[in-house]
């Protein structure tokens, strides 16, 4: 298992709201609005091959994630405590790679919809993961890896971005 030191402390302190439902909330208000005003684009063929492109990126970014958290041993359940500090697969590229592909669910849906208030939330569920949910779990992860995650932070990108160096402990080329 290519994975850092075990920590088994208590679970993380877990937002008020699920991140799953500030996503689909945001992205429903969009719909909404967007309804409401009659500002939707028409349907465009283009459009609908973007959104599915966008939309199984997002998907692939989950799928990938949670492989990675179970073959670390860890939980996708975000209540549950972190046993390992992944550093592997999809997480080589991002700290929040289900973040991520939530928030691609939310711009495939603004761009199939032709949404404009979608598109136009999604700073603003940046803004909220960002504020209420990132904070939180990178202060827990940060007191339960200490110098080993800050290391792992100065050199992966929060959404997504190619590895600036090395993270330390990590000599495989995979």
């Amino acid at each position: 298992m290519r994975t850092s030191q075990t920590h088994n402390q208590g679970a993380i302190a877990t937002p008020h709201i699920p991140p799953p439902l500030v996503v689909a909330g945001l992205t429903a208000a969009g719909l909404g609005v967007d309804h409401l005003l009659g500002t939707t684009a028409p349907s465009h063929p283009r459009r609908r091959v973007a959104s599915c492109v966008i939309g199984t990126g997002g998907g692939a970014f989950i799928a990938s994630a949670v492989l990675a958290m179970v073959r670390t041993g860890n939980s996708p359940n975000p209540r549950s405590p972190v046993r390992l500090l992944n550093k592997h697969g999809i997480y080589r590229i991002s700290r929040n790679p289900i973040y991520l592909g939530m928030l691609c669910a939310q711009v495939a849906i603004g761009v199939a919809r032709g949404s404009f208030a979608t598109l136009g939330l999604t700073p603003v569920t940046v803004a909220i993961l960002q504020s209420k949910v990132i904070g939180v779990e990178e202060s827990y992860l940060e007191e339960a890896f200490g110098d080993e995650y800050r290391e792992y932070r100065a050199h992966v990108a929060r959404w997504f971005g190619i590895r600036r160096r090395s993270v330390e402990g990590d000599h495989s080329s995979r």
